[in-house]
């Protein structure tokens, strides 16, 4: 089944000194594609294809994974396939202990929980935070050029989501977004992106979130 089929360009945000931009793609499920051209993150990726009825994908309409940094939150496994990392060419792994156990060391990021780790241009940041029958479960926090992008997982809880303050690009789930729109909170984000929606999923119309289908792509200019 190929699903990856529609690009769409987005520009979000403006800059007085434009020297590059961090574009996403829309895998599937919360696998984004994110690239400035020289390295590449892939979050929540790579993950078995259609898990508990979330998205499908076929590997052939993922763009390129080759030396990528994959950012898994944790071990379910709409979130991760062991067997299709260990296929990816020159990947490297970030996760939570139950995620990076079983995998060669040599392909292996070590970050502990609260701890940050500095990878060429940009800075990975992992947080501990609870998700439900998940041994362990991380979110992070990405700076890149500047930008500053967040991944809260499958969390339950709002408390981390809601801490985060300058966020260039936020990334949230739909049962996040009821959470806090239920208490009338909001969150201090450039761009809401949201993610781990099925396709014929409804949620509020929250601070004027993102939702992309699979093969769309955005791009978010930085400064040189």
């Amino acid at each position: 089944m190929r699903v990856l089929t529609t690009i769409v360009i987005i520009y979000l945000g403006c800059t007085s000194a434009w020297g590059g931009e961090l574009t996403f793609t829309f895998i599937g499920t919360e696998s984004f594609h994110i690239t400035a051209g020289k390295n590449t993150i892939s979050s929540g990726f790579p993950y078995q294809s259609g898990a508990f009825g979330y998205m499908e994908y076929e590997m052939e309409d993922v763009p390129s994974t080759d030396g990528a940094i994959c950012l898994i939150t944790h071990v379910h496994t709409d979130h991760w396939n062991q067997q299709l990392f260990e296929e990816l060419n020159g990947a490297k792994l970030i996760g939570p202990p139950s995620v990076t156990k079983r995998v060669d060391p040599d392909k292996v990021i070590e970050i502990d929980a609260g701890a940050a780790a500095r990878l060429g241009d940009l800075d990975v940041l992992a947080v501990a935070t609870p998700h439900n029958l998940a041994p362990d479960h991380y979110s992070y926090l990405v700076i890149w050029h500047g930008l500053r992008i967040y991944f809260p997982g499958d969390t339950e809880t709002p408390a981390e989501i809601l801490h985060r303050r300058d966020i260039d690009v936020m990334f949230i789930t739909p049962w996040l977004i009821r959470t806090i729109e239920r208490q009338n909170l909001t969150l201090d984000t450039e761009k809401l992106v949201v993610y781990h929606q099925k396709s014929d999923e409804e949620f509020p119309d929250f601070q004027n979130v993102i939702r992309m289908k699979q093969g769309e792509q955005f791009s978010v200019p930085y400064e040189d």
